[in-house]
């Protein structure tokens, strides 16, 4: 929630920049796991909408029976999703209460957050750290790392403050929960790590768009990822950005962070903002559906869903009509804005003047009306079933079977022509549910996963958005053919009416894939191939061998969880000197306050078991490692295992600064960024010098007819003189920072693996391609041997007659 808020008002702009980095994509994650895929969450292959609440502290009370209480009172209110705390640093109650120190028993306190939340269908946002100085948050990491008197952004910028947050990140990602036994990382309680509490980056001295913040963001997600690919990752930012239309503190880009940019890091999964009209100049309603809608257009456009993630309005303000008049027409433009999902500030078990309010306030009814709408849209879908507890497939009441025995096999998954997909035609009986399918089939090599659609139809032929879909294991399916049953609960099928069931996998290829099983039938449906566009009748092959199972009505009871008898724990391991960055070699002794136990390690990152090596002596700690620690002993439970992470740094060398000059001053430019026949892209040459790194670019560029779309910058390598194969590096450099007059840019481009001698390319384009707004960039004739192209679409051409693009190139070792 938004405190003591200070508005800096920065008058001075700097350019801005956006690194595009490499994805770390969680591939197939496990059952259970809530994904972003586009712009839609999924749940087990459909998508997943909802309704939500803050209950920031319910990770940090060691009352159980409170915790029980919160979880069911939102339970009965539809809620599906909850966003918590999960850091606490202060010395008197904490999980982290010095830095690297751990108390096990507030630890086990959030454990008990996770693992219950699971029992009750209820996920939880984590969120690592707070903007804000409760519970100790970002200033406390400076404080404690630099000492008192260092600015705010220090928490963003300085390396040892960021390896401290990193410490403490890899310590919850990789905790094994007391009571489940799962591993954070694995678990699927967990809906998503946050990076901040609406983070903020107001102590800059000067306003640099934002690309601080970004940098850091990029900077943790590659971090996490690294760890735990599985699960989504938010920047729990606000939603303030750069260039909005109504003003004020969300408008103006006055906290030097940009939703705008943010949302196109590829680590973040999905958007995140925060409405307290009250605190930015009292606004109306009309300004919040205005945020709401504007907000979440930015997150789709950019591919990724967005979700509402704090709101509140406080008992005692009856202004624009009170909380639950304000709150139903909120609701109302999540609805029409297609939000994802939602969080209200607070729904908990008393009232209070603030924004408190309990299970049975009239409030808490307009909540639950939301997720009933959210869960609508999700298709109806279930409350998620606690892991590990399998919900049995009922008995189906009828079969459509379209099922065969042949040994011939049509093609799907392929990367050719006309084989990405097959579909088979069904027509549907007087039972609407789907609860299973049966295919039979084989994989030809190491395909991907295969991927099994519900389609409507028309004319014969698969149409619109699919209904259903589900993912099969590739390791599930055998080389020889076979059927297998997937899972496959749908509900809604119309009687009389033809549906398709269509196969294909992750990843195209040519020489991994499937084949389905065909036999000619007397059936009236239809088999057919997909070329990426249309689909292709190929009933002439016969029917592709599939039988439904179908249901009436009825959901069988899910199997409870048995709640299980925590055993009591030996004390977690305790390293001394703590996790850090340190310039020699440390010794680093390892204990337990658990008499007569026994501490086994490793000081590969790897979790250690009771095989592993036993503590008996100081660790030497000589190179950047990750050492890792359990303590066991007969009669009682596993401690959780401690990790530690440290870096052992050589004195940092003085960087010997160069540059590889070809800029000029001219007034003559070659246009870029069109959509024409060969100026969509420009290309520069440089030879590479002794230098290794590349440090920052100085180009000399103005923008034609208006403002275009943001200008790219990438780093090639070249063959033949021409740039090749894919970018080493890009940054995109904000439109409203380039001049619509020729003038010279700097652009922060930092690439290290430049090799001596060898020729590179810079090349420049816009994000949009637009024949009435672009860019030119100022060339003249030189002495020099480099090479200037432009680019088809295809094909790099020679333009080296033109002269050089004004390029300069700040370079260091």
């Amino acid at each position: 929630m938004k405190k003591n808020l200070a508005i800096l008002m920065i008058l001075t702009l700097f350019l801005s920049f956006i690194i595009i980095l490499v994805p770390t994509v969680a591939k197939g994650a496990p059952a259970g796991f809530v994904t972003q895929v586009g712009r839609n969450f999924k749940l087990n292959g459909s998508n997943f909408y909802y309704a939500g609440n803050n209950t920031y502290y319910l990770g940090l009370d060691s009352d159980q029976t409170k915790v029980n209480a919160l979880l069911l009172g939102n339970q009965q209110k539809g809620v599906k999703v909850l966003r918590i705390w999960a850091f606490n640093n202060r010395a008197s109650d904490g999980i982290q209460t010095s830095l690297g120190v751990y108390n096990e028993t507030n630890f086990r306190i959030l454990d008990y957050a996770v693992w219950k939340a699971g029992t009750y269908g209820i996920k939880l946002i984590m969120t690592l750290v707070n903007n804000w100085n409760d519970y100790n948050g970002m200033q406390w990491y400076v404080d404690s790392r630099l000492g008192t008197g260092q600015p705010h952004y220090k928490f963003y910028s300085d390396t040892a403050v960021k390896q401290d947050f990193k410490n403490y990140t890899s310590t919850v990602l990789n905790r094994t929960n007391f009571y489940s036994g799962v591993v954070y990382k694995n678990d699927p309680n967990i809906f998503a790590w946050e990076l901040t509490n609406e983070g903020r980056n107001q102590s800059l001295p000067t306003n640099d768009n934002g690309a601080m913040f970004l940098n850091w963001v990029n900077e943790m997600g590659a971090f996490i990822k690294g760890i735990d690919p599985d699960h989504m990752l938010a920047t729990g930012e606000e939603g303030f950005k750069y260039g909005g239309t109504q003003g004020g503190e969300p408008d103006l880009g006055q906290d030097m962070v940009d939703y705008n940019i943010n949302i196109l890091s590829s680590y973040i999964n999905f958007g995140t903002i925060h409405i307290y009209p009250p605190n930015w100049g009292n606004r109306d309603d009309a300004w919040v559906d205005y945020y709401i809608k504007d907000r979440a257009a930015i997150a789709h456009n950019a591919g990724k869903p967005m979700i509402l993630e704090e709101y509140g309005v406080e008992t005692t303000d009856s202004a624009f009509g009170g909380r639950d008049a304000r709150f139903a027409k909120w609701h109302t433009s999540v609805l029409e804005a297609d939000v994802d999902g939602t969080h209200v500030w607070q729904m908990e078990n008393f009232d209070n003047p603030s924004y408190s309010f309990n299970f049975t306030n009239s409030a808490a009814t307009l909540i639950q009306n939301l997720a009933a709408a959210q869960n609508i849209k999700s298709g109806g879908t279930p409350t998620p079933t606690p892991s590990p507890t399998p919900t049995p497939t009922p008995a189906p009441d009828g079969v459509i079977d379209l099922s065969n025995t042949s040994t011939n096999g049509s093609q799907f998954g392929r990367n050719d022509t006309d084989q990405k997909k097959r579909a088979q035609t069904f027509t549907a009986t007087n039972l609407p549910k789907i609860l299973s399918v049966d295919l039979r089939l084989r994989k030809i090599a190491s395909p991907t996963n295969m991927t099994v659609e519900l389609f409507a139809t028309s004319a014969n032929k698969p149409t619109g958005a699919a209904l259903k879909t589900a993912t099969v294991t590739a390791s599930s399916i055998g080389t020889a053919f076979g059927t297998i049953n997937v899972p496959f609960a749908y509900t809604g099928l119309v009687n009389g009416t033809k549906y398709a069931i269509v196969l294909g996998q992750g990843t195209v290829s040519n020489t991994d894939y499937y084949e389905w099983t065909v036999a000619a039938t007397s059936s009236t449906e239809y088999f057919s191939m997909y070329t990426g566009t249309t689909w292709l009748d190929n009933s002439a092959s016969g029917d592709g061998s599939t039988k439904l199972y179908l249901g009436a009505s009825g959901t069988p009871t899910p199997t409870p969880t048995p709640t299980p008898t925590p055993q009591p724990a030996v004390a977690t391991p305790a390293f001394n000197p703590v996790a850090g960055t340190y310039s020699s070699v440390q010794s680093v002794t390892i204990t337990t306050s658990t008499s007569g136990d026994t501490i086994r390690y490793t000081t590969d990152g790897s979790t250690p078991t009771a095989s592993s090596t036993i503590y008996s002596a100081p660790v030497s700690v000589t190179t950047t490692k990750t050492l890792k620690a359990i303590g066991l002993k007969s009669g009682m439970a596993n401690s959780a295992v401690a990790s530690a992470l440290y870096t052992i740094t050589a004195p940092t060398p003085t960087p010997t600064p160069g540059v590889i000059n070809l800029s000029n001053t001219s007034t003559t430019g070659s246009s870029f960024g069109r959509n024409d026949s060969d100026q969509k892209k420009r290309a520069q040459t440089f030879t590479a010098t002794n230098l290794q790194k590349i440090t920052s670019l100085d180009l000399r560029v103005k923008r034609d007819n208006g403002v275009p779309s943001n200008m790219t910058v990438e780093l090639y390598a070249t063959s033949a003189n021409m740039p090749t194969g894919a970018a080493l590096k890009s940054v995109t450099v904000t439109a409203s920072s380039i001049s619509s007059s020729f003038g010279t840019i700097s652009v922060p481009f930092a690439y290290t693996g430049l090799v001596n001698g060898t020729k590179y390319a810079i090349v420049l384009s816009q994000v949009t391609l637009s024949n009435s707004i672009f860019y030119e960039w100022a060339v003249a004739a030189t002495s020099s041997t480099e090479y200037f192209s432009m680019y088809t679409g295809t094909t790099w051409l020679d333009n080296s007659s033109s002269g050089d693009g004004s390029t300069k190139i700040y370079v260091s070792n």
